[in-house]
């Protein structure tokens, strides 16, 4: 197993895994398959925004079998990074989630992330676990935020506080000093 960062000749293998992804219909809340130019278009921003974004690819015998990314948010959320991630369905429960997770959060730490939240289904028991075993907590819900087919399903907030960043401190604007 290889994990690293994105390349451009990456992209037609990454497109067509997040394709299928949406194809499952359960752990995306993207509804919507891309085409290779419109994922093409997104590598290029990548790599316009490289100090707000991280992505990387986990191969497997030289396939493309998953994919992470954290992107920086703006403004007053300047120090949050939302993290997101894929396995290929017959390449789970083999340890690589866990892979792809573990070198994202180091490469976090690196860039002095101060908070990390992930959105997950609730039916991503996986994807749920895993965070957990991550230290990730549950933060909030949004009930029945996510729509698959005629079912519904609350949309989890997860966050995690890295340790390795400079300051975790809560502060409030109308804390007097």
């Amino acid at each position: 197993m290889e994990i690293r960062e994105l390349e451009k000749k990456d992209i037609p293998e990454l497109n067509k895994l997040l394709n299928s992804i949406v194809e499952e219909g359960i752990y995306f809340a993207r509804n919507k398959k891309r085409t290779l130019k419109e994922e093409k278009n997104l590598f290029e921003n990548y790599l316009r925004k490289k100090n707000r974004k991280l992505m990387f690819v986990c191969l497997k015998n030289n396939k493309l079998v998953g994919f992470s990314s954290a992107t920086r948010k703006q403004g007053k959320r300047d120090h949050v990074w939302e993290i997101s991630y894929c396995i290929k369905k017959e390449y789970r429960k083999m340890g690589l989630g866990s892979a792809l997770l573990s070198k994202l959060l180091d490469h976090l730490g690196d860039r002095n992330a101060e908070q990390i939240i992930a959105w997950v289904i609730e039916i991503n028991k996986p994807s749920i676990n895993l965070l957990n075993k991550y230290g990730f907590e549950e933060r909030g819900r949004i009930k029945n935020g996510i729509k698959i087919g005629e079912n519904y399903c609350d949309y989890i907030l997860f966050q995690k506080r890295n340790i390795l960043a400079k300051s975790t401190k809560k502060t409030s604007p109308r804390t007097k000093k």
